[in-house]
């Protein structure tokens, strides 16, 4: 089984969807989390019109955390936004989206993520503080 992330920000993720939709068809069980402003942010019916309505919720709608910390065989984190970032190298668990992540690399499970940072699009203030050297340190 896999989770699927998608943190909030403003990239399209027809890329991701169709890599979600290839593994499906190969027999990978999926599972995605929005983060919430993600919601607000992509239109969550096309997600769950390729993964499937029960198969895709936000941080609010985690009722238990109990199911997800059994573990994933991989964690895939397919929209990693500078917030998410900084809020894990900080280890500021304070959503779903963010937490789970975490405890899959405290478990030792895979995690990789997709940056939305590009050198076209990253200023030299947000490149100086890019974190992603850091989460390289932590597994990611």
């Amino acid at each position: 089984m896999i989770l699927v992330i998608f943190g909030a920000t403003q990239v399209s993720i027809d890329q991701p969807l169709a890599q979600i939709q290839i593994c499906i068809e190969e027999g990978y069980d999926i599972f995605v989390i929005l983060s919430d402003l993600a919601e607000k942010i992509f239109q969550i019916d096309e997600i769950r019109n390729v993964c499937g309505i029960d198969r895709v919720i936000t941080d609010s709608e985690v009722a238990d955390l109990n199911f997800f910390l059994n573990g994933f065989c991989l964690t895939v984190i397919a929209v990693l936004s500078q917030a998410m970032s900084s809020k894990m190298v900080l280890g500021v668990a304070d959503t779903p989206s963010v937490f789970l992540p975490i405890q899959a690399l405290a478990r030792g499970d895979r995690v990789t993520a997709v940056s939305t940072q590009t050198p076209k699009k990253t200023s030299r203030l947000m490149e100086s503080k890019s974190v992603h050297p850091q989460l390289l340190d932590l597994g990611i």
